[in-house]
């Protein structure tokens, strides 16, 4: 059984040291885990300012040249910046991106603003799928200087409606969060949500299969921010068939790539 992991970081973290982030370590955990393939992004995409994201992207795919197999880019984009064009152009046709990683909430603008719609709908007709980080880590962890609020989940909503023909997934969300967008936009199948987030309450893994369906709930860890066996043994440990296990260590990536590169133009 292939697993693959939907939310993999590489990089530095400003506010604590952190063990296997590099491109060796990450694999490591990797190879402890069982985990064949995994998508990644840079980690100083978070903070960096919008005109050195080029740098950082181009660094990511410089060190994943080494493993390819291992590795699926996505790359972090601002439409905050007049350049984002350029950059998601360069993203997609240089750097050979699988997907793009936006995070609105560090970078300073409404995930609903015309900018970030129009990056949306670009990366849409480019089979481009958008990763959004609702929030990256717990506001209660969060340095005294620097809280930054999650993504208000009525705009996620609106964004995430408004494109019908994008193919979302969503990070660090909360089930409460989940069930909110849920009830407000049933009819909506064009997210995904990776579990690297779904920490509580008990049985989080099943109720989150129940409350978005199997086919729409993908494996992610997040490391190394946090430890890959979390995320696993929330799976593996599932209440749960083992088709559906199968479908949410693997098999609904594949598919949601295979949906995003239906609105390719």
């Amino acid at each position: 059984m292939t697993i693959i992991d939907a939310n993999v970081y590489l990089g530095e973290w400003p506010f604590r040291k952190m063990r296997y982030n590099s491109i060796h370590g990450l694999m490591a955990l990797m190879n402890r885990c069982g985990i064949d393939k995994a998508v990644i992004s840079p980690l100083e995409g978070v903070f960096y300012h919008a005109k050195n994201l080029s740098a950082v992207n181009t660094g990511l795919a410089t060190i994943i040249k080494e493993n390819p197999d291992r590795w699926i880019p996505f790359y972090t984009i601002n439409p905050g910046f007049p350049c984002w064009q350029d950059d998601l152009d360069y993203c997609k046709e240089d750097l050979k991106a699988e997907g793009i990683r936006l995070y609105p909430n560090y970078h300073g603008y409404s995930i609903n603003s015309k900018q970030a719609s129009d990056l949306i709908e670009s990366s849409g007709r480019k089979g481009l799928p958008v990763n959004i980080s609702v929030r990256f880590e717990d506001e209660r962890v969060h340095h005294p200087l620097v809280k930054v609020p999650p993504i208000p989940i009525e705009e996620l909503g609106e964004a995430i409606s408004s494109f019908p023909n994008a193919t979302f997934i969503l990070s660090g969300i909360r089930l409460s969060e989940i069930e909110t967008l849920k009830n407000k936009y049933k009819e909506l199948k064009n997210y995904y949500i990776e579990i690297s987030y779904i920490q509580t309450p008990f049985r989080c893994f099943e109720r989150l299969v129940d409350l978005v369906g199997a086919e729409y709930v993908l494996f992610g860890t997040g490391m190394p921010y946090w430890y890959p066996e979390a995320a696993l043994l929330k799976v593996k440990t599932g209440l749960v068939n083992d088709e559906v296990k199968k479908r949410v260590l693997g098999i609904n990536l594949l598919d949601l790539f295979a949906k995003a590169k239906q609105g390719q133009v």
